[in-house]
């Protein structure tokens, strides 16, 4: 029988050399993927920091991408885009390229977002990938020294006795310090009334001068106050007790099991970077955490290192917008 006899033949032949061709196009993709991955990064990252320098988001970026950037030989440059709560710099990183050459300090700040503003100008999980946590700091639960308490459950106690006569601050709406009170009130029942500050150090202010008698202030700018006796503390707000405050108890276990509120800093890319180059930055963020000087340096200024592989960093970060969700519909805090 003859080619021209055998007609599947003719419709056999082309598939294969398809196929064949499909393979060969498949295993070239996969190499030039992993190759481009291995000499990652070929050049300068470009680091965006969507806060001004000096403050405490910006020192975790710092410190940590300086020792990246020894360890790659290859510059991190930090680009500090700040304004309108921290929205101009992560739009910006949300609109860059995905393609490992822009990453961008994620923060406590883009889990509140999504729960705080009707109408988002990015999507905290959308438009972007979870590389890896930097470092965190959680909040010492300070009271003006007048206050006749000495513990949470004094407080909260307190508090029911004299409804709406004790106040509370924060250094404005939405921010942690305002959903940490809000999380107390709601777990307990207790009133506070609650002011907003411009920002910590008017807050602290009013705290040491009297005018508020209740604040979460940061570990690291809590304890020479306290040391001081200008404040008194009475717990941490985070879920573990802190490292920078180990004298102190947690709000959890003082009486309200699984309150846990804490700032962080971490990596967070454009949507659609390739696996293999979040992995790359997840392993050098965790070198770089994990030497000593770096360590050291965050301790010193009240931040404690957190590394997680990807995906749990992920579920975490999705865990936290949900979490600040709740608190801020329980509370009836109004949308922005």
């Amino acid at each position: 029988m003859t080619r021209r006899e055998k007609p599947w033949l003719r419709a056999a032949l082309p598939a294969q050399c398809l196929t064949m061709a499909a393979w060969i196009v498949f295993f070239s993709f996969s190499a030039g993927h992993r190759a481009h991955a291995q000499e990652y990064p070929a050049k300068p990252v470009r680091f965006i920091l969507a806060f001004t320098a000096g403050g405490a988001l910006d020192i975790i970026g710092r410190v940590i991408t300086r020792k990246m950037s020894e360890n790659l030989r290859v510059q991190m440059a930090v680009d500090n885009r700040p304004g309108a709560g921290g929205i101009i710099g992560t739009e910006a990183a949300a609109k860059a390229s995905p393609d490992g050459y822009t990453i961008f300090l994620c923060n406590v700040t883009n889990a509140i977002y999504p729960g705080l503003y009707q109408k988002p100008v990015y999507d905290a999980l959308r438009d972007f990938v979870a590389i890896s946590p930097g470092a965190s700091f959680s909040f010492i639960l300070a009271v003006n020294p007048s206050m006749p308490v000495q513990s949470v459950a004094q407080l909260v106690a307190l508090a029911k006795k004299r409804p709406d006569d004790i106040v509370y601050g924060s250094s404005g709406i939405g921010s942690p310090p305002h959903l940490a009170g809000e999380l107390m009130k709601n777990m307990t029942g207790m009133r506070m009334t609650h002011v907003p500050f411009a920002g910590n150090p008017q807050a602290q202010q009013s705290l040491v001068g009297g005018d508020i008698q209740v604040l979460f202030i940061n570990t690291a700018n809590a304890m020479p106050l306290i040391d001081a006796k200008r404040v008194r503390g009475l717990a941490v707000s985070s879920l573990q007790r802190s490292q920078v405050a180990p004298g102190f108890p947690t709000v959890a276990e003082s009486g309200l099991p699984g309150f846990d509120i804490s700032s962080w800093g971490a990596f967070c890319g454009p949507a659609r970077t390739p696996e293999a180059i979040v992995n790359k930055l997840n392993s050098e963020v965790t070198k770089a955490l994990e030497a000593p000087d770096v360590k050291s340096r965050l301790l010193q200024q009240g931040f404690e290192v957190t590394p997680m592989p990807p995906a749990r960093f992920q579920a975490y970060y999705k865990a936290e917008i949900e979490k600040y969700k709740k608190i801020i519909r329980d509370a009836n805090i109004e949308m922005q």
